[in-house]
């Protein structure tokens, strides 16, 4: 699991990436999801790559890459072909300036890309609805209700949920992409679970834990996430934050 050697580094770094002018990479652009053939330089894209600023890339048709830069998030198109540092123009004024896009890059890179990824991000419908058919942390907000995030595969089934330290228990039908948390079971400010969904035959044990703070996506936010460990969070906030920059589809 996350090691808490790793949060301590974790948190100078991040601290240093926002009291100082300049952070590591400042000028590069990490990949954040590959969809299709993509390539740059001609080479084979992956998700969690590290790209300089001059780099060439190539979406065919039927692909998309997204990426966080010195913009913030840039969305290339399908059909689009030529040099990142395009992005230098906005299409449109940042949708989302509460968050400083060299953490977005610094932050996605140091935890969710390195060595356990976690999970696609975007097929759960927001940053706060955590998944219950995967293990690790889950970051709720204090005095906000609970939600489970549904993937559509698992639309549907049915889920049983038990708190490993009193052994209550409730069952959760998954009928739509989000599901409440069952009122029965008890919220601490850090609870161990363990889930059962119709169909999977697994057994799987999760921690919720609660942090403090608004809930609205900021700086302060996702180094809350980074340094409890919410690496699926961080993928999912990634995955729903908005364009700042679109490159192609007639831009």
């Amino acid at each position: 699991m996350f090691d808490t050697r790793l949060v301590a580094v974790l948190s100078v770094l991040i601290a240093t990436c926002l009291g100082g002018p300049v952070c590591a990479d400042e000028e590069g652009f990490l990949v954040f999801s590959v969809a299709g053939d993509a390539t740059i330089d001609d080479l084979a894209m992956a998700a969690g790559e590290h790209v300089g600023q001059n780099a060439r890339i190539s979406v065919p048709a039927g692909g998309e890459v997204t990426l966080f830069g010195p913009s913030g998030k840039v969305v290339v198109k399908a059909g689009y072909s030529g040099l990142l540092t395009a992005s230098k123009a906005p299409a449109a004024p940042p949708a989302n300036p509460a968050v400083t896009p060299s953490l977005w890059r610094f932050v996605l890179s140091t935890i969710a890309f390195a060595g356990n990824r976690g999970t696609e991000a975007d097929d759960v419908v927001s940053g706060w609805a955590f998944r219950i058919d995967t293990p690790g942390k889950k970051c709720r907000v204090a005095e906000r209700p609970a939600s489970i995030g549904v993937p559509t595969i698992l639309v549907g089934r049915l889920a049983f949920v038990r708190e490993v330290a009193s052994g209550r228990q409730a069952m959760v039908a998954l009928r739509a992409p989000e599901a409440d948390w069952p009122a029965s079971l008890p919220l601490g400010r850090s609870s161990t679970y363990e889930s059962v969904i119709s169909g999977l035959g697994k057994r799987v044990r999760f921690q919720l834990v609660e942090i403090a703070g608004a809930p609205t996506l900021s700086d302060q936010l996702l180094r809350r996430l980074a340094e409890t460990g919410c690496n699926e969070q961080l993928l999912q906030f990634g995955a729903a934050a908005p364009a700042d920059v679109v490159l192609g589809d007639g831009r």
